[in-house]
């Protein structure tokens, strides 16, 4: 007799955006890389480092938030908005696409937030724009400056 596993709907929304999050930082590195040779030995050592903070994201911190999220906690606000304030300063690594995955983390706590918030939905939406801009200028930037000053 097989036995069936449950998947917790949350744990599968943290690891298919968590999965999105990575590839979408990988595409940005090797963008980021293009035309300039010297950066291209790099693109191996980035594409890992992204591997490892995505996990480290979306397997440690991100499960922690949602949980306070889910529960209700005082601290649910404060794990969202410290998401979102991480992803612009990691603009100044944009080239990494770190504030790419901290930002999709800050969009997926702000969402499932403003599912379950009762009265601090302006909050929730903050984050959203906040973090969604910092990712578009990342990408913008990035693009660009590849165009720009790639070989």
């Amino acid at each position: 007799m097989t036995q069936a596993i449950a998947v917790h709907p949350t744990r599968a929304l943290v690891a298919k955006w968590g999965t999105v999050a990575a590839a979408a930082a990988a595409a940005l590195v090797t963008v980021g890389s293009y035309g300039n040779d010297k950066q291209w030995s790099a693109v191996p050592f980035l594409i890992g480092l992204v591997v490892i903070v995505s996990a480290v994201v979306f397997g440690l911190v991100v499960p922690r938030a949602l949980h306070a999220v889910e529960t209700g906690a005082p601290s649910a606000a404060r794990w969202t908005v410290g998401h979102g304030i991480a992803t612009v300063l990691l603009l100044t690594v944009f080239w990494s696409g770190a504030e790419l995955i901290v930002g999709t983390a800050a969009i997926v706590l702000a969402i499932v937030g403003r599912r379950r918030a009762a009265g601090s939905e302006r909050v929730y939406r903050a984050t959203i724009w906040l973090a969604g801009t910092a990712m578009t200028l990342s990408v913008v930037w990035t693009v660009l400056n590849a165009v720009a000053f790639g070989n």
